[in-house]
């Protein structure tokens, strides 16, 4: 992950602590800091672990894979397979979704199928 990433995501979680309007030290007990730490955390003094990402998704009753998605710009465009296409099919049926768009054209490809499928659903309705 590059730093511009890390910078993206520190950001991200900034927002969403704020956005949360969680106290400085509810956020520090969230993510299992220690108080004082949540800006030394946001501003990269104190290194980010995946495990404040988990504690914050999970207060949030959120994905994890959103602060990724959201918060790592360069690495999701960089990317060049699915991880499914690596793992064991038990694996991928745990998550039960399809794989986030990596590009604009997949992003495109998706919407268009979602509004052909409420287009036909209202015809189907009205006809």
């Amino acid at each position: 992950m590059s730093d511009q990433d890390l910078a993206s995501l520190r950001d991200l979680l900034r927002e969403a602590v704020a956005g949360s309007r969680l106290t400085g030290r509810e956020a520090e007990a969230v993510l299992g800091i220690g108080h004082g730490n949540l800006e030394r955390l946001l501003n990269g003094t104190l290194e980010l672990r995946i495990r404040h990402v988990l504690a914050l998704a999970r207060h949030l009753k959120v994905s994890p894979a959103d602060f990724f998605a959201l918060g790592c710009p360069e690495a999701i465009s960089a990317a060049q397979h699915d991880l499914a296409e690596w793992v064991t099919p038990p694996h991928r049926r745990q998550t039960g979704q399809a794989p986030l768009p990596r590009t604009a054209d997949e992003l495109a490809a998706l919407v268009r199928s979602a509004v052909q499928q409420e287009l036909a659903s209202r015809e189907r309705k009205n006809g």
